[in-house]
């Protein structure tokens, strides 16, 4: 540029503020207020939610075509091989019954009636069927080598992945399905786990009832030994009296003891008659005797002993009921009291006759036709012992035979309960081996067959899933490369990715280092002075010192702030261009101004007059000086904030070029003094780079006027809002004319250069 540009050093500041008096001529006023006043205090909003559709879209945008090509290839790829990784699965099935109930075949048995508690009685089935019992015994069924089938290395653990057994609640039915790739197996694996089954189920129902018969033979046998010596003891009473009926033998002692009492009652009259009871202090008495006894009545009136005989029937019952163990409230115990009561009270009334006949009746020997007249009192006395001898003798033979007539009843009675018992023992016996012979309550439907079709073919839908897997493996490798370094690959890309409510500025092509053909020039050209309309609309004081960074150096950040710079120049704009990188110095040691003085100088001296540059296009530039990197970590921002002020007098936009917000010292204190960052993205560039250096940006409480999408490719170009197609625009200069603006500033690139074709010589 030293050749072609004229760089001239201004001897005074005057042509300058004459140049800032041609801007006010221009109608732009020009605001001497301070940084610290213009800056807002509103800074951009956070980024926003992550959206996976947007981001998605953001993804494959532009490589929709190679994805699906290459998503259709690997899906062909890998079908075919989920096809062969997977088999048919057949299924073969047993089936069989157990009854909630069976008709009645002679009467209702255990084996017959309603299961108690039917859905655990089928649960416990279902727990026989998988248990090691059964399949111990499947694994020996010849039913494998009979289909010509090996039984299972490891029964249990083939039963235990491959066997179902299938119980719906309150079904009858029992399911049991073994599935398998061979259908031979399955059909085998079925069949003997349903055999194995059946026999279990049978040898217990076997065991069960074998139990059972014992059980009731067993006691049958017990009560015919028990009816047996019953009927023995039975027999020797009848062999002693000659028939188990001993009324007879009963009634005849009863009489028999009457008769004795009787006389002894007689005897004892007689013997006080003879010998008159002497009483001191009382006179003799004779004649009188004692009252007689109902027995003795009833040996004397035929009434009154059948009264009596009637009375000791009916106690003699009453007795035989409570020694059976007849209770008071029993029916027959009742009735027996209310007939004794009765039979009681006629016995005492008929006595009472009696004794009031006698009482009309002279007592004497004749009137009771007595045998003891005319016996001494010796004689009387001799018969009275015997007769009590005798007495005693009956009752006591009384008392046995009334006993043995109660044990012979007792037995009698024990005996038919015994034989009722049998009876029914007898018949529970013949109801069982009627039920046995009929069949249990299990039944057999099928014991499993060779299935004829799969009852799953996973093939298709493994291949299915495979293929799917492998038509989106290039989409999902894409997502997780594009989630894992995601980029900006457009400029929509940084809506809500790049500093929340910071504005787009514009976007700027990517051009060759040629310069690239004349419509992409033009485009760019008109781009850098969209950028620069944008901002003097959203200005609201003047004059503007903008800040132009990024996240990493190689942006283009040097080439926007030049042709912008020329933008805001040939638009009547007193503009300075500042090299702020006092590392980098891209700015000055592209226009060969590495050993002038500059930013360093002015910092130090405090004022900017015999250090600006002016190109032929009307810029100024400040270089960076003679400092060195070590100068970029100590920028007093006092002082610099003094130099702004100082520039902003004669000058209407000031445009600084820094280092990279993440990657240089100076470029975070100069940021603090502007009234505003413009924000330079390239394509392709991270955006967690970018959103590390927004947040720096935010966390300095520094606004951000906006950013600009650099190096976009021609379809983003064209589509985007702020592209605009060279056909509106005048017609270009001639060849001539583009040919010596490009040389000029062809050391900043093809931007610069673009912005620079557009420029009249010699304009500023």
């Amino acid at each position: 540029m030293s050749n072609e540009t004229q760089l001239a050093r201004n001897s005074g500041f005057s042509s300058g503020a004459a140049d800032a008096t041609d801007g006010e001529s221009s109608g732009r006023p020009v605001d001497q207020r301070s940084l610290s006043s213009a800056r807002p205090d509103q800074l951009a909003s956070p980024a926003k939610k992550f959206q996976f559709g947007r981001f998605a879209s953001q993804t494959f945008r532009g490589r929709y075509f190679v994805l699906t090509i290459l998503g259709l290839i690997t899906g062909a790829l890998t079908a075919p091989v989920g096809w062969q990784l997977s088999k048919p699965i057949y299924h073969s099935e047993g089936l069989v019954r157990i009854a909630y109930s069976l008709p009645e075949v002679i009467a209702e048995t255990d084996q017959n009636r309603p299961l108690q508690m039917f859905d655990t009685f089928m649960q416990s089935q279902k727990m026989l069927i998988t248990s090691r019992r059964a399949i111990d015994k499947a694994s020996q069924d010849p039913i494998w080598s009979a289909m010509k089938k090996q039984v299972p290395a490891s029964p249990d653990k083939y039963f235990a992945d491959n066997l179902t057994v299938d119980l719906k609640g309150r079904s009858e039915f029992i399911r049991i399905v073994v599935t398998d790739y061979d259908p031979g197996t399955a059909a085998a694996a079925a069949t003997s786990i349903t055999n194995a089954y059946v026999d279990l189920y049978k040898e217990r129902e076997e065991r069960y009832s074998r139990e059972r018969l014992g059980k009731l033979e067993d006691g049958q046998s017990r009560l015919q030994t028990k009816i047996d010596d019953l009927d023995g003891k039975i027999k020797d009473i009848a062999a002693e009296f000659g028939t188990t009926n001993l009324d007879v033998f009963y009634d005849a002692q009863f009489a028999n003891v009457a008769r004795l009492e009787s006389r002894l009652s007689v005897l004892r009259n007689a013997m006080e008659t003879a010998a008159p009871t002497k009483t001191p202090g009382n006179p003799e008495k004779k004649g009188e005797a004692k009252p007689l006894t109902l027995v003795q009545i009833g040996a004397f009136d035929p009434v009154t002993q059948a009264l009596l005989t009637e009375q000791n029937r009916l106690q003699v019952q009453l007795d035989d009921l409570e020694s059976k163990g007849y209770g008071e409230g029993h029916p027959q115990v009742l009735q027996l009291k209310s007939s004794l009561v009765r039979a009681t009270a006629r016995v005492e009334k008929a006595a009472k006759d009696y004794r009031e006949i006698r009482e009309v009746i002279p007592s004497g020997p004749d009137m009771l036709n007595s045998p003891t007249a005319g016996k001494s009192l010796e004689d009387l006395q001799a018969d009275a012992t015997r007769a009590e001898k005798k007495l005693k003798e009956c009752r006591d033979e009384m008392v046995r035979i009334g006993t043995t007539q109660r044990k012979a009843r007792n037995m009698e009675a024990e005996v038919a309960s015994l034989r009722i018992d049998q009876s029914k023992l007898t018949d529970r016996l013949r109801s069982l081996k009627t039920e046995d012979s009929l069949g249990g309550r299990l039944s057999v439907f099928s014991t499993g067959e060779i299935p004829l079709s799969p009852d799953k073919d996973p093939r298709i839908r493994l291949a299915a899933a495979t293929g799917f897997a492998g038509l989106t493996l290039p989409w999902s490798f894409m997502l997780l490369m594009g989630f894992a370094w995601r980029k900006f690959r457009y400029s929509d890309d940084m809506e809500g990715d790049a500093g929340g409510s910071a504005p787009l500025l514009g976007i700027l092509p990517e051009l060759d280092d040629n310069g690239g053909d004349r419509d992409e020039m033009l485009a760019a050209a008109h781009s850098i002075h969209q950028v620069r309309v944008s901002l003097q609309a959203r200005a609201t004081q003047w004059p503007q010192t903008y800040l132009i960074t990024s996240a990493t150096a190689g942006e283009g950040k040097t080439s926007l702030t030049l042709s912008l710079g020329l933008s805001f120049a040939v638009s009547k704009q007193r503009t300075l261009v500042i090299d702020g990188d006092l590392v980098g110095r891209h700015l000055t040691s592209k226009l060969d101004l590495q050993g002038m003085d500059g930013l360093h100088e002015a910092l130090v001296t405090g004022r900017i007059e015999s250090l600006l540059q002016k190109t032929d296009d009307g810029l100024y530039v400040l270089t960076a000086g003679k400092a060195g990197s070590q100068h970029a970590y100590a920028i007093p921002a006092a002082k610099f904030r003094a130099l702004l002020t100082e520039a902003k007098r004669h000058f209407d936009v000031i445009l600084i070029d820094t280092g990279p917000i993440l990657g240089s010292v100076e470029a975070a204190v100069l940021a603090q003094e502007v009234d505003g960052v413009i924000f330079a993205i390239t394509r392709g560039q991270q955006q967690r780079l970018v959103a590390q250096a927004m947040a720096r940006l935010n966390s300095l409480k520094i606004r951000i006027v906006g950013l600009i999408f650099n190096r976009a490719k021609p379809e983003d170009f064209r589509r985007s809002p702020y592209g605009s197609s060279y056909r509106s625009m005048s017609v270009p200069p001639t060849e001539e004319a583009t040919k010596s603006r490009i040389d000029g500033l062809n050391a900043f690139g093809p931007l610069v250069s673009a912005v620079d074709v557009e420029n009249p010589k010699g304009r500023g």
